[in-house]
C-alpha cells in the first residue's frame, strides 16, 4: 500500500506541513506530476494561496476534477427549479452547498428534501439501492430520469462516474488534505487514484477529531491506524496555537466520544491560556460592548462562533450599533457576514471616497460617479445632470473640477461634498439604499474615518465555516436548532455535535469564552 497519513490535531501546522511536502515532491518529480485536493473549494483556495509551486489547475476538490475529466457537463442541483417545473408534486427547496450549519442542508422542513438528503447520504455510504426505503427508490428513479433526459450529472454523479470509469490522473504524486471528511464513496475514489500503478508518492492529511461533515457522509471510521502501516502515518503532535487550560478543556470534551482513536497531542508551550464560562447569550450580547472595546485596543483578534447561521442576527446587530467592523474572510460570498466586502462598488468604498479624496484634494469623474450613484437626482443634482453624469460617455480619469461642480450639482450636492459632511451624505441618500449605508457610516463616527480601511479585527461564522481559522479570543454560543438538539438523543448525531463544538472550541490562541444558551435546545459544558 502506498498510502501515507498525516494526522494533524488543532494548530499544529498541518497546512504548513503539506506545503512542504508539495515542494518535496515538485523538486522531485517535477511541477506538472503533483496534484492537491481538498474536500472544499476553500480549503482547495487555501492551499493553493500558500504560493505552492504547481498549477493552478492541478489543484482542487475531487468533484472539481471529475466534473473537468466528464467534460464539463451541466450540474443538475443548479436546475431544481426546471425539477419543480416537471414534478410538481415533489418540489425541492433550493439546494445549498455552503455546509455552514451544524446539520448542514439535512435541516430542511420539506419532506422531499430530507428524501433528497437522505439518498445522498445512502450513496455517499455506498449503500445499495434494494437497501434503501421505497419512498426513496420511488423519488429516485423519477430523479435520474429526469437527469438522464436533460443530460445532467448531480454532485454525487461526478464521484459515482469517477469511481467506476475515470482513471487516475496521469501524474506522479497525489495530496489530498482535510480527508477526515471525505465520504466513503470519496474516500473510494481517491483511494483508487492513490493506489493506481503511475501514483508514486500517495499523501492524505486530517484529523478525525475536526470531522464537521458526518451530514453528508464522512466516516470517522475510515481515517483510523488500521489503513496503514505504523511507518507510514506521521501525526503532528504539537499544537502552537493552543495553550495547555484551553487544550485540557478541548481535551476532556472531545472524549466524550467513545470508542475514538486517540493520539498524542501536546498543547502550546508557555502560556496557559483561559477559558471561563460567561453570563452573556445571544440576547444578552450587548453586555459584552465594553469588553470588546478592551481587547480591541489591546490588539486583540475576536472570534463569535454558532453552530447555525441564523444564530449570528442577533450578533451581527450588536456589532452594526456598536460599529464594530466585521467580516469572514473563509466565506467571503456570504454578504450578510461581510457587509462592507462584496463584488462590484461596496457602500464603504462610497463612503471613503467621499472622506478621502485624491492627494491633491480633488475628486474623478469616477469617484464623483461612486459617491452619487444612490443621490436623490431632484434635491441634490440639476435637472438632468444625474443622467447625464452616470450614463454619458465621460473620461472617468478626468478631474471633477470647479466647472464640473457648477455643472452637475447643485448648491445642496456641492456642500456635501465640499464639506465631505456624513450626516447630509445620509440625507442624500434615496430611501431604498440608505439601510445598506449606515454601518459603514456608523463605523466612521463611533470608530473614526481611518477604522474604514482597517482589516476587520472581528469574525463572525458557523463553526463549520471557520474551519482552519484561529482568534486570540474566541465566544462559543452552546445553541442548537431542533433538529440538532434531537440529534443529540442518537449516539452518532451526539458524537458528530461533540466533534463540532471540539472544532470551535480549538480556534482559540489565548481565551475561550463559553456562553450560556439562549433557550432550552442547547449543550451542556461538560468537563469545563
Amino acid at each position: 500500500m502506498k498510502e501515507f497519513q498525516i494526522i494533524g490535531p488543532p494548530g499544529t501546522g498541518k497546512t504548513t506541513f503539506l506545503s512542504k511536502q508539495i515542494s518535496h515532491s515538485v523538486e522531485e518529480f517535477g511541477y506538472e506530476n503533483v496534484i492537491v485536493t481538498s474536500l472544499t473549494r476553500t480549503a482547495a483556495a487555501e492551499i493553493a494561496s500558500k504560493d505552492i509551486p504547481i498549477p493552478d489547475s492541478n489543484v482542487g476538490t475531487l468533484h472539481s476534477f471529475c466534473f473537468r475529466e466528464l467534460g464539463y457537463p451541466d450540474i443538475a442541483e443548479k436546475y431544481i427549479g426546471g425539477w419543480n417545473r416537471d414534478n410538481p408534486d415533489i418540489r425541492l427547496s433550493e439546494i445549498s452547498e455552503n455546509g455552514d450549519d451544524l446539520m448542514g442542508s439535512s435541516g430542511s422542513d420539506n419532506s422531499r428534501d430530507r428524501i433528497f438528503q437522505s439518498i445522498n447520504i445512502k450513496r455517499a455510504y455506498m449503500i445499495p439501492e434494494e437497501r434503501w426505503l421505497r419512498s426513496e427508490r420511488e423519488f429516485f428513479v423519477r430523479w435520474k430520469a429526469w437527469k438522464n433526459k436533460s443530460g445532467f450529472y448531480d454532485f454525487t454523479d461526478l464521484i459515482e462516474e469517477g469511481l467506476r470509469n475515470l482513471p487516475a490522473p496521469d501524474k506522479k504524486v497525489l495530496i489530498a488534505d482535510e480527508v477526515q471528511d471525505y465520504s466513503r464513496l470519496e474516500m473510494a475514489l481517491l483511494r483508487k487514484w492513490g493506489e493506481a500503478e503511475n501514483m508514486e508518492k500517495f499523501i492524505i492529511a486530517g484529523d478525525s477529531d475536526q470531522l464537521l461533515y458526518e451530514w453528508r457522509g464522512a466516516d470517522p471510521d475510515l481515517f483510523k491506524q488500521e489503513w496503514v502501516n505504523e511507518s507510514n502515518r506521521r501525526i503532528l503532535s504539537q499544537s502552537y496555537r493552543i495553550p495547555k487550560i484551553i487544550h485540557d478543556v478541548a481535551k476532556n470534551w472531545i472524549e466524550q466520544i467513545a470508542g475514538r482513536e486517540k493520539i498524542d497531542y501536546l498543547p502550546k508551550e508557555g502560556d496557559s491560556g483561559a477559558v471561563k464560562k460567561i453570563d452573556v447569550n445571544l440576547s444578552t450580547i450587548s453586555r459584552l460592548q465594553e469588553e470588546i472595546e478592551s481587547y480591541l485596543e489591546h490588539g486583540k483578534k475576536i472570534m463569535f462562533l454558532t453552530t447555525c447561521g441564523y444564530m449570528l442576527i442577533p450578533v451581527m446587530e450588536f456589532l452594526r450599533k456598536s460599529g464594530f467592523l466585521y467580516y469572514n474572510p473563509y466565506r467571503i460570498s456570504r454578504g450578510d457576514w461581510n457587509p462592507v466586502s462584496r463584488n462590484g462598488v461596496s457602500t464603504l468604498q462610497r463612503v471613503k471616497t467621499l472622506l478621502y479624496p485624491n492627494e491633491d484634494g480633488y475628486y474623478s469623474f469616477y469617484d464623483v460617479r461612486i459617491i452619487t450613484e444612490h443621490w436623490k437626482a431632484k434635491e441634490l443634482f440639476k435637472t438632468g445632470m444625474k443622467k447625464k453624469l452616470h450614463e454619458g460617455r465621460l473620461d472617468e480619469n478626468c478631474i471633477f473640477d470647479e466647472y464640473s461642480y457648477g455643472t452637475y450639482l447643485n448648491e445642496k450636492g456641492q456642500e456635501i461634498l465640499y464639506t465631505k459632511d456624513l450626516d447630509k451624505y445620509k440625507e442624500a441618500i434615496i430611501p431604498s439604499k440608505i439601510k445598506s449605508y449606515e454601518y459603514p457610516i456608523q463605523i466612521a463616527k463611533m470608530r473614526g474615518k481611518s477604522s474604514l480601511f482597517e482589516i476587520p479585527s472581528i469574525i463572525i461564522g458557523t463553526i463549520h465555516s471557520v474551519k482552519g481559522g484561529e482568534a486570540d479570543v474566541v465566544y462559543l454560543f452552546p445553541d442548537l436548532s431542533r433538529l440538532a438538539a434531537k440529534n443529540w438523543q442518537s449516539q452518532r448525531g451526539r458524537d458528530s455535535i461533540i466533534r463540532t463544538f471540539y472544532v470551535g472550541m480549538t480556534r482559540a490562541r489565548e481565551e475561550l469564552k463559553l456562553c450560556k444558551p439562549k433557550d432550552s435546545c442547547h449543550v451542556r459544558w461538560k468537563g469545563v
